[in-house]
């Protein structure tokens, strides 16, 4: 198959190369049959498709945002060529085709180095300058967008390492291989909980509370909160509170990432509330809501 890809002027029929990926290990070869041997696990890399996507995709949507007024698109497909340097070779070429294509090629391979060196976190020592076509804003944007592949694909393998040029066959060759980033470890955020519950369960192995909070109108909240109390006594003001049928005060830590994920509760303080009168009251709307 002859390529239409082309490094000169842009016409519908010679979209601009913006860059080549491609393995690092060719096991493509042919016979003298002129029979085409190769290594179908290279051919069919899934982590360079993976990453070819990527590009596209946040390529795409880069043009969507900061080029509306541009007919441009930015496209991907796969290659054996067996005419380059006399060997034969696989790559995934990345290219753009459209009225502006020739204008926005160093913008586009300006980012097409920032997400190469964005996943991985290493640069090579034969990469390009830093980028200059793109304002501070379209950089923030695009630093948007690794941090976002870095978020799904932490730490991933890269079980067959591969190259990105911006010309098959350059000089610059920016290395993709080991594992992807990891994602940053999230600021945790911290703050103090309190009110009135009732205690609803315990375990004594796991050191575990559950209390059910009285909200600011006097109704039992839905969800149970599980705290961790690794002081005995206060495990035993829960057993105490629920035997007796008694609600409890309590104070405890919430800690928390700054996504909002991964939540825990420890239980600081825990003692039994023994205004008959509020008992009493809270216990109407824990009788009517089916509670022991």
């Amino acid at each position: 198959m002859e390529s239409n890809i082309s490094t000169g002027a842009a016409t519908p029929s010679s979209p601009l190369l913006v860059g080549v990926v491609s393995p690092f290990d060719q096991t493509v070869s042919i016979s003298s049959e002129g029979v085409i041997e190769y290594e179908d696990t290279q051919v069919a890399n899934p982590i360079i498709r993976l990453f070819a996507e990527f590009v596209v995709n946040v390529m795409n949507e880069f043009l969507s945002q900061f080029q509306r007024d541009h007919y441009v698109s930015v496209s991907s497909a796969a290659y054996i060529a067996t005419n380059y340097a006399g060997e034969c070779v696989i790559f995934r070429a990345i290219y753009v085709d459209g009225d502006a294509a020739c204008a926005l090629l160093g913008s586009l391979r300006d980012i097409l180095q920032e997400l190469t060196s964005g996943i991985t976190g290493a640069r090579s020592l034969f990469d390009p300058p830093a980028c200059d076509s793109l304002n501070s804003d379209e950089l923030m944007w695009v630093q948007m967008q690794i941090e976002e592949f870095v978020e799904r694909h932490s730490g991933k393998k890269i079980g067959m390492p591969f190259g990105v040029q911006f010309e098959l066959g350059g000089d610059v060759v920016m290395p993709i291989q080991g594992r992807f980033c990891e994602r940053p470890l999230r600021q945790t955020v911290t703050e103090q909980v309190e009110g009135v519950a009732w205690p609803d369960g315990f375990s004594e192995q796991s050191n575990r509370i559950q209390l059910i909070r009285v909200d600011a109108a006097g109704y039992l909240e839905r969800g149970p909160l599980v705290f961790q109390a690794n002081d005995a006594s206060l495990i035993r003001v829960a057993c105490e509170g629920n035997f007796r049928r008694r609600f409890c005060r309590f104070t405890g830590i919430k800690t928390r990432d700054s996504a909002g994920k991964n939540e825990f509760l420890q239980l600081t303080s825990l003692e039994l509330c023994n205004e008959d009168s509020v008992n009493s009251a809270l216990f109407q709307d824990f009788d009517n809501a089916g509670g022991t």
